[in-house]
């Protein structure tokens, strides 16, 4: 779903917006939920230099469960709700051929092996 707008309907629940061929349709949403937003869903704000230089002085706060108090069911992979089944890299198995001579033979060359190929 790509989003275009949210809002907040009470403390629980969401108003997503999505741009669909026909015009927009508008749903009730309530978390946990994953959402994708379309480009025009925003304006970025862009930092001034001093914004820059003074983000820079600024701490990170970096919380953990201590500061949190989360149960161990509902953290680490334990508590993840999606778990990866399983990863596949998928192998190049392209094979080039290159084709020398003179233009009028690579040509010729070329035209034939497309015609093998069963693709003209």
């Amino acid at each position: 779903m790509h989003v275009s707008h949210l809002e907040f309907i009470d403390s629980r629940r969401l108003a997503v917006t999505q741009k669909i061929e026909q015009g927009y349709v508008k749903l009730a949403a309530e978390p946990p939920l994953l959402l994708s937003f379309a480009k025009d869903a925003n304006q970025p704000r862009y930092s001034t230099f001093l914004e820059i230089l003074a983000a820079e002085e600024r701490e990170i706060a970096i919380w953990n469960n201590a500061d949190l108090h989360l149960g161990a069911g509902l953290i680490g992979l334990g508590g993840s709700p999606t778990q990866m089944a399983d990863l596949l890299v998928r192998r190049k198995t392209r094979q080039g051929l290159r084709l020398e001579g003179s233009p009028a033979e690579v040509a010729q060359r070329l035209a034939d092996k497309i015609h093998q190929m069963g693709l003209i």
